[in-house]
């Protein structure tokens, strides 16, 4: 699964934070081997909490902003 943000038609929708399901651990700039808790382009330490209103988008703090990322099916 991989997930993308600024989405002009997702950035609109209302959401609601749910729980946190995750934090970036690591980094992984050198390759595209990528383990749970891991991120390219998100610093560690992002949180990363689940939306009430849908399952197929999630929302990260990271440095004092809130992004929306939709998560995109890779196949």
């Amino acid at each position: 699964m991989i997930y993308k943000t600024g989405i002009d038609w997702v950035e609109e929708l209302t959401l609601t934070k749910g729980k946190q399901v995750g934090e970036i651990k690591t980094r992984n700039d050198a390759n595209t081997d990528f383990e749970d808790e891991m991120a390219n382009k998100l610093p560690v330490g992002a949180k990363i909490f689940s939306t009430k209103e849908r399952g197929d988008i999630l929302i990260v703090e990271s440095e004092g902003e809130i992004k929306k990322y939709l998560a995109i099916v890779e196949g």
